[in-house]
């Protein structure tokens, strides 16, 4: 399982690490099916009837509006946008919803409809490549993958962390914790070493 939390949480895991000596322009280039993939309403609508993650997305940014309200605010791989127009109700005076797939025109179309578009404005482009006027008070945003990593949205997140967020800024989620356990599948091993004799047949 993975947990989210704030440094403040007494059960404390560890923050996220630096990215030292990594520029966010030599990060590896994402596969374009993965982006082609987030820009379907299928893929989105599955992620926005995940009411547990989205809830607890929600909770945190409204919980939490004094350290939204006011601010400026960027979400990192925004999707439809859901997070930003959380910390545009939560306060926020600007937010930028960055998103590199074609959700992002949809992202736009509902900033609109929900009255958002004064403060949401939405970026089409990968985050590594947005620069702005200035850096952003909090950043927001859903990098947890398969097992943390899988998705590698946390390279994204960090590298925004280091290129667009002021110093002392604040990050929802801000650390993961991940716990691991080890299992036995007698169908899953027997499939697996199936596998490997293949290419000796």
């Amino acid at each position: 399982g993975q947990r989210l939390g704030s440094m403040a949480d007494s059960n404390d895991c560890g923050t996220l690490p630096a990215l030292s000596g990594v520029s966010a322009e030599v990060l590896p280039d994402k596969d374009k099916i993965y982006f082609n993939d987030y820009s379907t309403l299928i893929q989105q609508q599955g992620m926005l009837q995940d009411t547990v993650r989205t809830s607890i997305y929600q909770f945190a940014i409204l919980e939490n509006g004094l350290d939204f309200a006011g601010k400026s605010v960027l979400d990192v791989g925004a999707g439809t946008g859901i997070l930003s127009f959380f910390a545009a109700r939560a306060g926020a005076s600007r937010v930028y919803a960055v998103e590199a797939s074609g959700m992002a025109r949809n992202a736009e179309k509902l900033a609109a409809a929900n009255g958002f578009d004064d403060v949401v404005q939405v970026i089409n482009k990968r985050v590594e490549a947005v620069h702005l006027d200035e850096k952003v008070d909090v950043l927001i945003s859903e990098p947890l993958g398969i097992a943390l990593v899988n998705e590698r949205m946390l390279e994204s997140y960090l590298a925004a962390r280091d290129q667009l967020l002021k110093p002392g800024g604040k990050l929802f989620p801000d650390f993961a914790c991940m716990y691991v356990a080890p299992f036995s599948d007698d169908a899953l091993y027997n499939e697996q070493v199936a596998k490997t004799t293949f290419w000796s047949q």
